[in-house]
């Protein structure tokens, strides 16, 4: 049984503002400033069954209380100067301090961008900062039992690119990036995937504490705009790992290789047909093993144990996709109205979430065997309108 009782009030203000001193230098600069509170009242009960090697049945109650009323208020200001030493070199150079009183949190973040222009057609970046993301008053895990807000999670990231604009509309570019995370905030995951409204009382629930983390990638981008009709495609090759007691474990979600191809077909002004399809790598999972404790010679009824092996380990199938798309607009006194149906995973792809584990027996001898269990979301047709004015 689970009563869960959250809200948040929150009043804040921002303002940003640029100044171009002359055409080779511009100063930018601004900031945020937010208070507020916010109340959580979680309360969690359940009764779990096991039994013994004995086979005898046990209980455990297991109950969890959080309420607490948080308050705070969060400060945010930075500075930035772009500058133009030269015709074909840009450069931008910024800082930014934020303060939350909620989590006792100051934090400064330098951030560097350059650019050069080789030609008019070739362009390189390169940019280095330091990011830092703190847990806002909404966003307390109760239900994981946390009753204080974690430090500010710290990363620093270097990006490279190379863009280039080439004949007949076509459009290529090239970019990588490293980040670097320290002080990562925890991680809550249900090890078998399933999806449950109260997953917090799940059984294969795991609080994961990383003490750091990593994401680097490099994309491939191509694409072509004519007018009538835009296309692009795209290749990343990605990873995104978190250190767990000494030993780098894939995030939930991370993807190894990703494609993309889209295109848009525009054949009057008030009409657009437009299409996008993905394939990914799998998602990682965490394996499961069930074993027989015992087994009763008279009824033949057996005790069943569930085990986990090494988190995020194995990988789902691949996973794709195709969305498709059109528009209808329509040029009215008020501005302009936009019409469209989108067709979510068009060909009804059964993309696999988790599998279902069971036990079978072959010769006198329990195996472990699984099936496809949870599945992602299958067709979704939406129908919708924009209004522009």
């Amino acid at each position: 049984d689970v009563r869960d009782y959250r809200d948040v009030r929150q009043l804040g203000v921002r303002q940003d503002w640029s100044f171009s001193v002359n055409d080779d230098v511009l100063l930018k600069w601004g900031f945020d400033a937010k208070t507020g509170d916010a109340t959580y009242n979680y309360r969690a009960w359940a009764v779990y069954y096991s039994l013994t090697e004995d086979s005898e049945l046990t209980t455990r109650t297991d109950s969890s209380r959080v309420k607490t009323s948080p308050s705070g208020s969060e400060y945010a200001g930075y500075g930035a100067v772009r500058l133009r030493p030269t015709e074909n070199v840009m450069a931008e150079i910024g800082l930014r301090y934020d303060h939350q009183t909620h989590t006792d949190d100051s934090d400064i973040a330098p951030r560097i961008l350059l650019r050069y222009d080789a030609s008019a057609q070739t362009s390189f970046k390169a940019s280095w900062g330091r990011y830092f993301q703190s847990q806002g008053l909404h966003e307390l895990q109760a239900q994981d039992g946390q009753t204080q807000f974690a430090t500010s999670e710290r990363a620093e990231q270097v990006a490279l690119g190379a863009e280039f604009n080439l004949s007949q509309g076509f459009l290529a570019r090239v970019e990588a990036y490293s980040r670097s995370v320290d002080n990562p905030l925890p991680i809550p995951v249900n090890l078998g995937r399933s999806v449950v409204p109260l997953a917090e009382l799940e059984t294969d629930r795991l609080l994961l504490k990383p003490s750091a983390g990593r994401a680097r990638g490099i994309e491939l981008f191509l694409s072509r705009n004519t007018g009538t009709l835009d296309w692009s495609t795209s290749y990343v090759l990605s990873q995104a790992e978190d250190k767990v007691d000494g030993l780098w474990v894939p995030r939930t979600l991370d993807q190894r290789h990703t494609f993309n191809v889209g295109g848009a077909w525009r054949p009057s002004s008030n009409w657009q047909f437009s299409a996008s399809w993905q394939i990914r790598s799998g998602w990682p999972f965490t394996e499961q093993i069930l074993s027989v404790l015992q087994q009763d010679s008279i009824t033949g009824g057996i005790d069943i144990v569930r085990r986990f092996g090494p988190v995020n380990q194995e990988r789902l199938p691949a996973y794709h996709r195709l969305d498709l798309r059109a528009t209808r607009s329509f040029d009215i006194r008020e501005g302009r109205l936009e019409l469209f149906l989108d067709v979510f995973n068009a060909y009804n792809r059964d993309n696999l979430r988790g599998y279902d584990y069971y036990l079978s027996r072959r010769a006198g001898v329990w195996s472990t065997q699984r099936e496809e269990g949870a599945l992602l979301l299958p067709r979704l047709p939406t129908i919708g309108f924009r209004w522009v004015f």
